[in-house]
């Protein structure tokens, strides 16, 4: 666990510091962002609320969800899905270099939770979110 908390301080750190010389992409709480030509093996991930912002690849496609009465995270694991990378799979344009556009990605149909699935997700949801909490106040604490 202390690898782990400290990895995330570095992370952050490095993720927030705004004297990067390359051209990257300001993401934010809660934002999708994947590298375009390693989705089919599952290259997607949501900015976390460890700080205010991230930055990223200039490269890589940033979305959100705008309304939805589930938590992300559950959009999250069904595109990390082996069932899901089959259709991104589909998806993807050109040849020995697999590449996904947004605008494919925007295509792919998410299935409906059942609503036994939906109150499972809520509750893992909330405590992810708890649980993030917790390691940014002592993320605080410590550079304070």
């Amino acid at each position: 666990i202390t690898l782990t908390i400290n990895l995330l301080y570095f992370l952050i750190y490095f993720a927030t510091a705004p004297n990067l010389k390359q051209k990257y992409k300001r993401v934010y709480n809660g934002d999708f962002t994947y590298n375009p030509h390693r989705i089919n093996v599952g290259s997607i991930g949501i900015v976390p609320p460890l700080a205010e912002y991230m930055y990223v690849s200039n490269i890589y496609p940033v979305f959100y969800i705008k309304e939805t009465n589930l938590p992300n995270y559950y959009l999250l694991k069904k595109l990390k899905s082996e069932e899901y990378k089959v259709i991104i799979n589909d998806y993807c344009l050109g040849g020995a270099r697999a590449d996904l556009k947004l605008e494919q990605l925007s295509k792919i149909k998410i299935e409906e939770p059942t609503d036994n699935e939906k109150n499972r997700i809520k509750k893992l949801a909330k405590e992810l979110e708890d649980a993030h909490k917790k390691y940014l106040n002592k993320y605080k604490k410590i550079m304070e």
